[in-house]
């Protein structure tokens, strides 16, 4: 603990926070939680950083700090920086040891800001019903998924193994990274709310199409973990290993009494030379092209190696590895570093005949990572070395799938890893809303389509009936068919059809047959007259008829025009739905232009840090130089004066050498 306030009290508070702003990948607010532990506010400290990071006790123990934040440390122009790293694992196992929630710790990072908090709910409610697929559960994967299940998001791990943590438990040895480190971090972040599903390969039992279907967004992050070859000959022998899949499937031959060449000079080739000695190797040598300083890997870790008894080859390169069936030996060349032309670093050139060979047993190739084979097969856009093309925002060339790590080329570090993880997530969201914002705006444009075809609908039903009407209800030849009904029709009942012949009244008469033939004949003229009238009426019926077809054409053509106008209606539909997706293209170019807009600030207030910075560090060098000249004169004041000393001693030597040797010639000359 003492030890502790010692390192926290040493920072300075910086306002221009370089080891934030420049050094710390994922922008950790580091003076402020070394002030809060200062403050011995130890759970508010863990709060400040659970704002930009949910793997404080992973970062803690293995971030390269020299390279990255505490590279950056004021204090370390003059002396030794602030050992950020040890005051970040503090903080963390204290949360463990007084088991400080990570869900309450996000949420109270959200900061006290009613209107921010307000907007903040807003858009957590118009995602909280969103699915995402996460596909692999290292570094980046968990940090998008705690990032995402702290507003609300439905997440689901997709991961190959039965464990979570990725390379952190199969890529860093547990000298370096205790396992029971990576569960307890593992544990915190599931306890969000994460749905993790286990041995599930993408390509094999996992299939990217279907996510597709399922899901509203996919982030994938499976790193890169197949191990560069160096394309030398003897590189198929048996005996010859890659760094990445030595240490990811810990499938190591014995290495009792065995020599072992590890071929390379980063942190990779570090953990596999000190994995291989703590295993029983007898003599284990890492080469490396370049000189020592140049070394990719933590200047800490080398120094361990060394104590290890790990050797080191600097600058020498392989030329082949040599065997029968098997690795004997290797041949190697030494090399000279010199620059060249559009190179900021010195480029190692082979020595020509400087070549000789020393005998292994083993060789483990430690160049660096490419991507799986199974990513090709993704349909997704690739760059030259295999990695997923991203933009800004994370997106790969499917809009709704995102990509992150190693995977995507994000620099290699797992503080690097989780960075892209978490801006993966807020990329995430902003499209989950959108997409929310379009679903809405969709259904109200649908709705209001609708509306207006409704009543459109309506406006077609009432002609229809208008005409229906006037067919049925309103044509004169339907008023002439009601006044035609009469009592007695004696040939015809109704238009072409026979009537009984009908005698009416007449009876026969007794007044012999000039009276019966009067009254036949009157009644013949009576019917005769009757008949015609019939017939008038028929042809007036047959008249009304043709006049109703003629009146049932012209509907006809009214019932064509109707349905003409309701093709319209449909095609002007067409064409307003088309119109409203090219309005939402234009707002997504808009919001797109936006977004970028609202970054330009951002990116002014860091170039403003910046500028503090070196301002800072120019003041900072302009003083080391004054102090520099003023140590250079006393130093050569000092150096003029041993000088006029040392001339003075030698010309009193000279002098007694001279009386030394005119004393003896004239003793010799006496003898």
């Amino acid at each position: 603990m003492e030890e502790i306030k010692e390192k926290v009290n040493y920072c300075l508070n910086c306002k221009i926070k370089p080891c934030s702003v420049k050094g710390c990948p994922l922008e950790n607010n580091i003076p402020d939680f070394i002030k809060a532990v200062k403050e011995e506010e130890y759970k508010k400290a863990y709060e400040i950083l659970s704002k930009t990071t949910v793997l404080p006790g992973i970062c803690g123990k293995i971030c390269p700090h020299m390279k990255q934040c505490q590279g950056s440390c004021v204090r370390g122009i003059k002396g030794e920086p602030v050992n950020i790293g040890d005051i970040e694992n503090f903080i963390f196992e204290k949360a463990e040891e007084e088991n400080y929630s990570l869900k309450e710790a996000m949420q109270e990072a959200e900061g006290t800001d009613t209107s921010k908090k307000e907007e903040t709910s807003q858009n957590i409610k118009k995602i909280s019903n969103k699915k995402v697929a996460i596909i692999g559960g290292g570094p980046a994967g968990l940090t998008c998924a705690a990032f995402l299940a702290k507003d609300g998001v439905n997440v689901t791990i997709y991961e190959k193994y039965n464990y979570l943590g990725g390379l952190l438990v199969h890529g860093i040895p547990e000298f370096r990274l205790p396992k029971t480190r990576v569960q307890e971090t593992v544990k915190r972040i599931l306890d969000l709310g994460i749905n993790v599903e286990f041995n599930k390969e993408l390509g094999k039992n996992l299939n990217l199409e279907e996510l597709e279907k399922e899901y509203d967004a996919i982030f994938i992050s499976i790193g890169a973990n197949k191990s560069v070859k160096m394309g030398v000959k003897g590189e198929e022998l048996k005996g010859v290993y890659g760094g990445n899949e030595l240490l990811e499937y810990n499938m190591h031959p014995d290495y009792a009494n065995k020599t072992v060449s590890v071929i390379g000079g980063g942190n990779v080739a570090m953990d596999c030379a000190r994995t291989i000695k703590k295993l029983g190797a007898k003599e284990v040598n890492v080469i490396y092209r370049r000189a020592e300083e140049q070394m990719p890997a933590e200047k800490k870790e080398i120094a361990e190696a060394k104590e290890e008894g790990i050797k080191f080859l600097f600058q020498n390169n392989i030329v082949e590895i040599k065997g029968n069936n098997k690795v004997e030996k290797i041949e190697l060349i030494k090399t000279e570093l010199v620059q060249k032309e559009g190179e900021t670093r010195l480029v190692p050139v082979n020595i020509e005949g400087s070549n000789y060979e020393i005998k292994t047993d083993y060789v483990v190739m430690a160049l660096g990572s490419n991507v799986s084979d199974e990513v090709l097969d993704l349909g997704l856009t690739l760059n030259k070395w295999g990695n997923i093309i991203i933009d800004e925002k994370y997106k790969t060339s499917n809009s709704k799938i995102f990509a992150g790590g190693d995977l995507a080329g994000c620099k290699g570090t797992v503080a690097w890893a989780a960075r892209s993880g978490r801006d993966a997530s807020e990329s995430i969201k902003e499209f989950l809303e959108k997409l929310t914002d379009e679903y809405l705006q969709s259904e109200k444009s649908l709705a209001k389509t609708a509306g207006e075809v409704n009543g459109a609908t309506k406006d077609l039903m009432a002609t229809f009936a208008k005409l229906s009407d006037l067919m049925y209800n309103k044509i004169p030849a339907s008023k002439n068919y009601k006044d035609a009904e009469f009592k007695r029709l004696p040939i015809f009942s109704a238009p072409g059809k026979i009537a009984p012949f009908k005698m009416g009244n007449y009876r026969r008469s007794n007044a012999g047959n000039n009276d019966y033939e009067n009254s036949f004949g009157e009644s013949v003229m009576k019917n005769k007259n009757e008949a015609v009238t019939a017939m008038a009426v028929t042809n007036n019926l047959g008249n009304k008829s043709w006049q109703r077809e003629q009146q049932t054409e012209k509907l006809s053509v009214e019932f064509s025009k109707i349905s003409d106008a309701s093709f319209e209606i449909r095609e002007i539909t067409q064409f307003l739905l088309a119109a409203i997706d090219e309005a939402n293209s234009c707002n997504n170019i808009i919001d797109s232009d936006i977004s970028k807009a609202q970054d330009y600030p951002k990116r002014v207030i860091s170039y403003l840090s910046t500028a503090q910075s070196i301002k800072s560090s120019v003041q900072t060098a302009q003083t080391t130089n004054k102090i520099l000249q003023s140590r250079r004169g006393i130093f050569e004041s000092r150096f003029e004066k041993l000088l006029k000393e040392a001339s003075e001693k030698v010309s009193e030597f000279l002098k007694k050498s001279e009386a030394a040797s005119d004393s003896i010639e004239n003793i010799s000359n006496e003898l």
